[in-house]
């Protein structure tokens, strides 16, 4: 499962991952405070590149860590992903995902 920071962001990664399962949380806040479902086993943390998006992320991470989960981060290489998906393109934005998934 993927969460993310935004729903404009959440979306762009659901253009480059069309199968990924996707859970959006409207702000770093929000990120910080999201409940994984039961049942997955992986959990990554799709946040901006800020600090407040770190702040929310290490939040998540430290609670879904606690419930046993294994937690990545997805890191955009501008401030935000929507800004990734318009300025690199669908192909090069996507495989910045993987990379980071790998």
């Amino acid at each position: 499962m993927i969460t993310g920071e935004g729903l404009e962001n959440v979306l762009s990664i659901g253009t480059a991952l069309r199968d990924a399962d996707l859970a959006s949380c409207l702000t770093a806040n929000h990120l910080g405070l999201f409940n994984p479902p039961k049942g997955i086993k992986k959990l990554w943390i799709a946040r901006d590149n800020d600090e407040a998006g770190e702040e929310g992320a290490a939040r998540l991470r430290n609670r879904a860590e606690e419930q046993g989960l294994w937690c990545g981060d997805l890191v955009p290489k501008t401030g935000d992903f929507n800004d990734d998906l318009t300025s690199m393109g669908l192909d090069a934005f996507q495989e910045h995902l993987l990379s980071q998934m790998t």
